[in-house]
C-alpha cells in the first residue's frame, strides 16, 4: 500500500529544496547582493598594483638595463594605473547583469 504524498510532493518546484542548495525559483527573488564597499576596491587596487608594478619594474629593467630608469617607469605606471584601476572597478560595480533567476 502506498503512503499518501507529502506536501512537498505536491509542489512541483520543491521551492524549499531549491533554496536549501542555493538555487532560487523564478517566483522568489534572491536576497540582494551585499554592497561592495569602496575600501574593498581600494585594497584590491593596492594589492594588484604591487604585483603589476613589480612586473613592470622587472620588464623595464630587463629591456633597458638601467635600474634607475626601470624604477622611474614602474613608479609612474604605479600611480597612474592605481587610479585607473580603482575607478574602473567602481564603474563595473554599477553594471547590472541579468540573472535567469530574477
Amino acid at each position: 500500500m502506498r503512503s499518501p504524498p507529502d506536501d512537498d510532493d505536491k509542489d512541483i518546484t520543491h521551492t524549499d529544496t531549491w533554496k536549501r542548495y542555493g538555487y532560487y525559483v523564478t517566483a522568489d527573488h534572491p536576497p540582494p547582493e551585499p554592497p561592495v564597499k569602496p575600501s574593498r576596491s581600494l585594497a584590491k587596487a593596492v594589492s594588484w598594483r604591487i604585483v603589476a608594478s613589480t612586473d613592470t619594474f622587472l620588464i623595464s629593467w630587463l629591456i633597458t638595463g638601467y635600474l634607475t630608469l626601470a624604477t622611474t617607469i614602474a613608479g609612474v605606471e604605479a600611480v597612474t594605473k592605481f587610479c585607473l584601476y580603482y575607478f574602473h572597478e567602481r564603474a563595473w560595480l554599477r553594471i547590472k547583469f541579468r540573472s535567469p533567476f530574477r
